[in-house]
């Protein structure tokens, strides 16, 4: 009964996604702005039909996280972490309305900051998932999936609840960041590559974490 309550959220937001899309389709010119380079400037045009590809997008990605909990061999696992997989189920379609949203405004003639919205709604999409993965349980589909975490349970939960913990500072300092271009335009881009390297290099923390981790514990045993 929970998952299909999941999936009726999540298919809510697929169908939010359509419906402002509809609504807003004829106040928009035929080419839009679908893109902004990383000083937060625009630069690829494109005709507005493609607005329809992200609520599409929202769409597939409903129907693949439905059926993850399914095909997973260790599904027994995901009803110990269901409620926080369907918040990051959630955080994540939303994420993408978010940008939709942004996208149509900026055409329709309200010019926001791009780089400030968009980071800001990155940073409300780390917080969430380094709260998930301070939660979630082995599988192959959802967290930090390596070798070693798969391996071993304790290897799995130090280093998801790690790298978590990582997430989560990272959306703290993203928030700081994004008030950057505020300041200057010019930072806009300097933002954008500190938070590429920052994802990248707690990324790669996290893969040597979890075999330094597995190493202990096999010493231990």
């Amino acid at each position: 009964m929970m998952r299909i309550q999941n999936l009726l959220n999540w298919l809510s937001i697929a169908l939010l996604c359509f419906v402002i899309t509809a609504v807003f389709y004829n106040a928009l010119p035929s080419k839009i702005v679908m893109h902004w380079n990383a000083s937060g400037f625009p630069d690829r045009l494109a005709s507005k039909e493609w607005l329809f590809l992200t609520p599409f997008t929202i769409l597939f990605l409903t129907f693949l996280f439905s059926i993850i909990p399914f095909i997973d061999p260790l599904s027994k696992n995901f009803a110990r972490f269901e409620k926080y997989y369907n918040v990051l189920v959630l955080a994540l379609l939303a994420f993408l309305f978010y940008i939709q949203c942004l996208v149509i405004l900026w055409n329709a003639g309200f010019k926001v900051s791009i780089s400030v919205f968009v980071l800001l709604g990155v940073s409300a999409l780390f917080f969430i998932t380094g709260l998930f993965l301070q939660h979630v349980k082995q599988n192959w589909f959802v967290g930090v999936r390596t070798p070693w975490t798969l391996s071993n349970d304790k290897v799995w939960f130090k280093t998801n609840r790690f790298v978590g913990r990582c997430f989560q500072g990272l959306a703290f300092l993203f928030i700081i960041l994004s008030m950057l271009p505020l300041l200057n335009p010019c930072f806009s881009k300097h933002v954008f590559l500190t938070v590429v390297v920052l994802t990248l290099t707690v990324a790669a923390i996290s893969v040597v974490y979890s075999y330094i981790a597995y190493r202990k514990i096999l010493k231990q045993a």
